[in-house]
């Protein structure tokens, strides 16, 4: 099984405040495969981790395929406790108090099977 791993990091200048997100994929030995990033507009810091993570999960499927990447193993590392304790829970985003987007507003939030208009460099 292939391996893959996935450094993320999103910020704003100030909370919120204009907003990106960057994502390093790299095989199990470390090799770097590809780096994106993203420019986010204005969000907080906790969706910009978010959007962080989803880039780096759509980079991936555009890189090795929506069907290779299903059936690699998939570890993503990031130093956001939110989206951390958010996985490990498997609670709800709502648990936590984080809405991301106002009510009415198109959620950028994918499956895998979407596509990114981040730029992957």
């Amino acid at each position: 099984m292939q391996k893959f791993i996935i450094y993320t990091d999103g910020g704003a200048r100030g909370n919120p405040g204009l907003a990106g997100a960057g994502a390093i994929i790299t095989d199990a030995a470390g090799r770097e495969l590809k780096k994106a990033h993203k420019h986010l507009g204005a969000m907080t810091n906790n969706e910009a981790e978010y959007e962080a993570v989803i880039l780096g999960l759509d980079v991936l499927k555009r890189l090795k395929g929506a069907a290779a990447v299903k059936q690699a193993e998939v570890e993503v590392r990031l130093d956001s406790e939110l989206v951390a304790r958010q996985e490990q829970t498997g609670r709800p985003l709502s648990a936590f108090n984080f809405c991301p987007h106002p009510a009415g507003e198109k959620s950028p939030r994918r499956s895998l099977g979407q596509s990114s208009n981040g730029r992957a460099s």
